[in-house]
């Protein structure tokens, strides 16, 4: 017991030399609470920043100002606070919109530094920089966006139309909401060539309703494409799917071809039959002549007998 009221001593007197310190010094800056409430963001969100802190200088022939910036990972300077050098323990919060930062959405996600930075002015030594107090490092990272195809037949033949919807979907976590009025790029590709390119906005649904001419596509597989246009927020925005066109004219000829050789079947058994029945027909007509033949034969023996 009496060691740990010998250490609670010694971090108090440790406590008291560093005020005394800072008193000395004219001025002291202590950061209470610096909070951000989380530590990661979609790019469509807005970070909450929350100070409290104790500054003291001597008003005299000194002045001592805090200010807040927000820096990305190469130390660019996205946003900087007004300056604060009220005295006393002061509360602060601030609310910036990230989209509101130049940030780049090329990579899926950013990290950012929220920083305390500490000036003091002297009447003697001019503005001297007391440095960064505090800091928190934040992501912030693209939104998920899946479509699903409705009525869509990835198997059509030439000359019918292709009629089908998408819907789009925010899928990020904590949301699973309709994409409403998004701009979207539709392409229909073969062999690296464009066939069909048209945008298209979603309804109150996420939905868009799609109808194309197969004369806008080529025979053999297509590439169905939707591209979300116009909103860097979002992380896979590309959406590829097959769809193979058929040869009518080949399907028309196969039946031609089938219906040919059915004919041609018929017509052999029919021959056959034919045949068969002639062959029946010459060999009974063979039999009753040679029996003919026979009675008569005999008829005449009979008479040459009796002569």
């Amino acid at each position: 017991m009496k060691r740990k009221s010998f250490l609670l001593l010694i971090i108090i007197f440790s406590i008291l030399i560093i005020n005394l310190s800072k008193y000395a010094e004219g001025y002291y800056l202590i950061p209470l609470n610096f909070e951000t409430d989380k530590t990661t963001y979609y790019n469509d969100e807005s970070i909450n920043i929350t100070l409290k802190y104790d500054m003291m200088y001597d008003t005299q022939d000194e002045t001592s100002y805090i200010q807040i910036w927000i820096e990305s990972s190469n130390d660019t300077r996205l946003w900087t606070s007004s300056q604060y050098s009220e005295l006393g323990v002061i509360e602060k919060n601030w609310i910036i919109r990230i989209q509101d930062l130049n940030l780049s959405y090329e990579n899926f996600s950013n990290y950012l530094y929220i920083r305390i930075y500490h000036y003091n002015y002297h009447d003697l030594n001019g503005l001297q920089f007391a440095g960064v107090v505090r800091e928190k490092q934040i992501e912030t990272i693209k939104r998920n966006v899946s479509c699903e195809l409705i009525d869509f037949d990835n198997h059509i033949k030439y000359g019918e139309n292709l009629h089908f919807g998408a819907r789009f979907y925010n899928t990020s976590i904590g949301s699973n909401s309709y994409l409403i009025n998004q701009s979207t790029l539709l392409k229909i590709i073969s062999n690296d060539i464009i066939l069909y390119s048209n945008n298209f906005t979603t309804n109150s649904s996420g939905i868009i309703n799609i109808f194309i001419s197969s004369n806008n596509l080529t025979l053999g597989l297509n590439y169905v494409i939707f591209i979300i246009e116009d909103n860097p927020l979002f992380n896979d925005s590309n959406f590829k799917y097959e769809l193979f066109v058929e040869s009518s004219i080949i399907q028309e000829t196969d039946s031609k071809e089938k219906v040919k050789k059915t004919n041609e079947s018929f017509q052999i058994k029919i021959m056959s039959l034919i045949s068969i029945i002639g062959v029946s027909l010459l060999i009974v007509f063979l039999i009753y002549f040679n029996n003919i033949k026979r009675t008569k034969q005999q008829k005449l023996a009979d008479l040459t007998f009796r002569f």
